[in-house]
């Protein structure tokens, strides 16, 4: 009975104590953590949570890394100066744009009577706006821009001016979507560089005013016309014209030969009388198209009608049209001929004269001058013609000297100095009946 209570009273005694035994913690070395906690737990077992880093020396695939403490600032491109704004290049680097988010100030730089200044400015870029401005401040147009290189600017102007050009180019951000009207963007002497537009990357269609033809398609073998509006160069509705051409030279005003002209040998057909030519093309065919008909006009003439605007057919015994015989007018077949001894003919030349003296004609003197007359002869009678304004008292004659030469002589009558005939027109005529 004793017994019975003794093992009772141990179980009880057990009991009691299971939940003390509850809270002792199991140690590492037993198979257990060795904490009462989560956190403790890691800690015992070497698992306690820490901070770990990696310098930038240490992070693989990415070249030129630069940065200070925790912060990685450029990837690519080297260092950035503090304050300078930060941009991708073509390879995808993030590299500093060289300058401010902000912009640069923009350069200015004075000019004196010069019609070409050379800017320095050290904006670093070709994409730069230049303005110039005279001495009042009033626009000056430039006459030509060259950008050389990305820090320099060359200005010309057609005449000197005095002033000042101001150079921005440090604009940044991105630019509004659609067409862009430059293939590069910039001013200055075009050439090509990294990160040009593309023709693909163009949208719309080049226009006139921008010296492309406003035109998408063109269709094989037609002609090309100006649209009805005036603004494009389009594909004509039908092909080119071929065949035969109507003029010579293709074009109006003045003609004169060209390189890539129409020859002869390329035109066919015959130029009509209505174009300048016969109609035909031999001498009979075109006189024929030229002339009044012929048919039943045997034995007529051709004369020219009362108004002398055109050509017809006359009875040559009629209209005073019938030839005079005798001594007059010799007929001999078909050729007439005039018998000089019967038909009076004369010669006339006319000639401006000085040389006569020192310009004055003393009193009692006479002086010469000679002219030609071609076909007079030595002794030939003259009719003297005289400038209508010769000075009184004096007398003149004229005779033909020699073969082809007529003399005027002119004398002073009086007893006191005559003004000579200087540069006077004298006229000479010969008639001969014989």
């Amino acid at each position: 009975m004793a017994l019975r209570w003794t093992i009772s009273r141990a179980l009880a005694c057990w009991i009691s104590l299971l939940p003390l035994l509850a809270q002792t913690v199991v140690k590492v070395e037993q198979g257990g953590t060795g904490a009462a906690s989560a956190a403790g737990a890691r800690t015992k077992l070497g698992a306690a949570a820490d901070i770990h880093t990696h310098g930038l020396s240490q992070v693989e695939g990415v070249t030129a890394k630069s940065g200070s403490s925790s912060v990685l600032q450029t990837f690519g491109g080297g260092a950035a100066a503090s304050g300078e704004c930060a941009q991708y290049d073509a390879a995808g680097n993030l590299i500093s744009s060289g300058g401010p988010c902000g912009g640069r100030e923009n350069y200015s730089q004075a000019m004196a009577n010069t019609t070409s200044a050379v800017l320095t400015h050290n904006l670093g870029t070709l994409n730069v706006v230049v303005e110039c401005f005279d001495e009042l401040d009033s626009r000056v147009e430039p006459g030509g821009i060259y950008v050389p290189n990305v820090n320099t600017v060359v200005v010309t102007f057609a005449v000197p001016q005095s002033g000042r050009c101001v150079v921005s180019g440090t604009a940044s951000g991105a630019t509004g979507g659609g067409a862009i009207e430059s293939v590069f963007g910039r001013t200055g002497a075009v050439t090509a560089q990294t990160g040009d537009y593309s023709f693909t990357q163009i949208a719309g269609t080049l226009g006139l005013t921008k010296g492309g033809t406003s035109q998408t398609a063109w269709t094989a073998g037609r002609c090309v016309q100006v649209s009805s509006d005036g603004t494009r160069l389009e594909s004509a509705g039908t092909n080119c014209a071929t065949g035969a051409v109507a003029s010579v030279y293709g074009r109006a005003g003045s003609v004169t030969a060209q390189t890539g002209d129409y020859n002869f040998t390329q035109i066919s057909g015959t130029a009509g009388v209505g174009q300048g030519g016969t109609g035909a093309t031999t001498a009979m065919a075109a006189r024929t198209n030229l002339l009044p008909a012929y048919t039943g006009k045997e034995g007529t003439c051709l004369k020219v009608t009362g108004l002398g605007t055109d050509v017809e057919w006359s009875d040559c015994a009629s209209g005073g049209t019938a030839p005079v015989a005798g001594q007059g007018i010799v007929v001999d077949g078909t050729t007439i001929s005039v018998d000089p001894g019967a038909v009076p003919s004369s010669l006339t030349a006319t000639a401006s004269l000085s040389g006569w003296g020192s310009g004055v004609v003393p009193a009692g003197s006479c002086y010469e001058v000679s002219f030609p007359l071609p076909g007079a002869s030595a002794g030939d009678a003259i009719a003297p013609g005289w400038p209508p304004d010769m000075a009184n008292g004096l007398a003149g004659t004229m005779y033909a000297s020699a073969a082809g030469t007529i003399v005027v002589r002119l004398c002073n009558v009086t007893s006191g100095s005559v003004t000579a005939p200087e540069g006077r027109t004298f006229r000479a005529t010969i008639l001969r009946t014989f």
